[in-house]
C-alpha cells in the first residue's frame, strides 16, 4: 500500500501548563480548527497514555506482552487481544472488562467503568484527568464531538497523559492528533509540562474533498470596474463583499462605464461600476 513520506502540518503547542484545563483548551482548539476549515462530520477520540501503561502492569503483562498489546490495539485486533488476555492472571469477568474498555468508545459511562477497574493510584488519576477534561469540554460546548477510546495508542515514550486523534468518515487515518508530553522538553534542558496537537493539512484537504467534491470551475460572480480616481472606493467595496463570502474581481486599470477588458472573458454574474 502507498504511504505518504512527505506531508504538511499545522501545529499548536501549549508550554508550561500541567493541568487538565490546558489539555481541554488544546482539544477544543483542534475541534474549532476543523470546523473553521469546513469539516462537518468528525469525531475526536481521547485516550490516556498513563492509564494504558499502568493497566498493563495491573493485569500482570510482562514487557513482551505489553508491546504485543500495543500492536493489537493499533490493529483493533479483538481475536488477538482475547488470546493475549488469556495469559493474564485475572478472573474472567475482569478480562472481559479490560477487553471491552480497550476496544470500545464511550463517554462518562466508559470512564466510570475504567475507574472501577483501576487498582493503582496512577490509573485512577489518569481517569480523573479525563473526567476533568470532559467537564471542561462541555463548558467549551464541544463535548458532542468527542468520545473516549482507552485503547488509543500513540507513541508510548513520547506521550505522558491525555492523547487524542481526530477522525472523519471515508478517511482511513486521523486528520489530527496530539496529547500531553511532559518529559520532552527535559531532554533539551528546559523541563516543563507541555501539551499540543498537529493537524495534517494534506489529510484535511482530502477529507474536505470527500465531504464535498470540488465542483467544476465556476465563473467569477462579480467584477468591479472603476473610473479614474475611484480605485480606493472599489477596493473598499470589494473587501466588504469578500468578508461576506463573495468572490470578487477588481479591475486593475481605470475604465469608463460599460467598457472593461475582463467583462467578456470572465462571464460575471454581476458587473459593478464605481464612480468618484
Amino acid at each position: 500500500a502507498e504511504r505518504q513520506c512527505e506531508f504538511y502540518q499545522a501545529g499548536v503547542e501549549l508550554l508550561g501548563a500541567a493541568d487538565a484545563a490546558a489539555d481541554a483548551e488544546i482539544i477544543a482548539l483542534a475541534i474549532q480548527a476543523l470546523r473553521a476549515a469546513g469539516l462537518q462530520s468528525f469525531q475526536i477520540s481521547i485516550g490516556q497514555a498513563d492509564f494504558l501503561r499502568s493497566l498493563t502492569g495491573e493485569i500482570g503483562l510482562n514487557d513482551r506482552q505489553a508491546e504485543e498489546l500495543r500492536h493489537l490495539l493499533v490493529a483493533k485486533d479483538m481475536v488477538g487481544l482475547t488470546a493475549l488476555l488469556e495469559e493474564a492472571t485475572l478472573p474472567q469477568n475482569e478480562k472481559d472488562s479490560v477487553k471491552r474498555l480497550l476496544l470500545t468508545n464511550g463517554r462518562e459511562e466508559l470512564l466510570h467503568e475504567a475507574k472501577l477497574l483501576a487498582t493503582s493510584e496512577t490509573s485512577r488519576r489518569a481517569i480523573e484527568n479525563l473526567e476533568e477534561v470532559y467537564s471542561l469540554l462541555q463548558a467549551y460546548e464541544v463535548a458532542d464531538f468527542v468520545a473516549f477510546d482507552l485503547g488509543l495508542v500513540r507513541d508510548f515514550d513520547y506521550y505522558t497523559g491525555m492523547v487524542f486523534e481526530g477522525y472523519t468518515p471515508g478517511l482511513g487515518f486521523p486528520v489530527c492528533g496530539g496529547g500531553r508530553y511532559d518529559r520532552l522538553l527535559e531532554a533539551f534542558g528546559q523541563p516543563r509540562p507541555a501539551t499540543g496537537f498537529a493537524l495534517g493539512v494534506d489529510r484535511l484537504l482530502m477529507a474536505l474533498e470527500k465531504q464535498a467534491p470540488r465542483a467544476a470551475q465556476k465563473p467569477i460572480p462579480v467584477i468591479i470596474a472603476w473610473e479614474k480616481g475611484a480605485q480606493g472606493k472599489a477596493i473598499v467595496m470589494a473587501n466588504d463583499m469578500r468578508k461576506k463570502g463573495g468572490c470578487v474581481l477588481v479591475e486593475t486599470e481605470a475604465t469608463v462605464f460599460g467598457k472593461t477588458k475582463n467583462q467578456q472573458g470572465a462571464a460575471a454574474e454581476r458587473y459593478i461600476f464605481v464612480e468618484k
